[in-house]
């Protein structure tokens, strides 16, 4: 499948029960979200009491009505919007495919949206293009990045070293 970690296009290994276009709209829906969310003033340090706010009924997790009334106070989307938002938001990021976000997968959403951000400043001051240092990764030449090339050119580039594997496990299965 191929997952939009912000910066490259990465093809992990294992297949997706989503069709490639929701789940690159779902991957569109879940920057926005971000994004809505920094600008509502949601900062690493007060999203677990933001997320907790938003749980209504305390069962730990938000349903899609959950979080796209949370969208609508803490970001003024509006009613549709909200609501568009939070199902694709439920398609990118729930992994356990419960239908619910829990606190873990808005979290991890929300480092992998720094991580990638900080990837993509660190490529900028470099003077590197993008397109060309996906070009130079994709050794396949069919578009997409395999989890393998991704790591590698990451390394390659010099960047792979300040990530955690984790953190690049983590980027390369944004959207899985």
């Amino acid at each position: 499948m191929v997952v939009d970690c912000g910066v490259l296009q990465v093809d992990e290994e294992h297949s997706s029960s989503a069709p490639r276009g929701r789940k690159s709209r779902a991957a569109k829906a879940t920057k926005e979200v971000i994004a809505l969310l920094k600008d509502g003033k949601v900062t690493t340090k007060n999203l677990k009491r933001v997320f907790a706010k938003m749980d209504t009924n305390k069962d730990s997790r938000l349903s899609a009505s959950e979080f796209a009334r949370g969208l609508r106070e803490l970001a003024g989307v509006d009613y549709d919007r909200s609501h568009e938002l939070a199902q694709q938001m439920i398609t990118a990021i729930d992994k356990n495919h419960d239908g619910y976000i829990d606190y873990r997968e808005l979290e991890t959403a929300w480092r992998n949206d720094k991580v990638a951000a900080s990837l993509r400043q660190t490529l900028h001051r470099a003077g590197k293009d993008v397109r060309k240092v996906f070009q130079g990764m994709d050794r396949s030449g069919n578009g997409v990045l395999s989890k393998a090339e991704f790591t590698k050119g990451l390394d390659q580039l010099g960047v792979g070293n300040s990530l955690s594997r984790q953190q690049v496990d983590e980027l390369a299965a944004v959207g899985r």
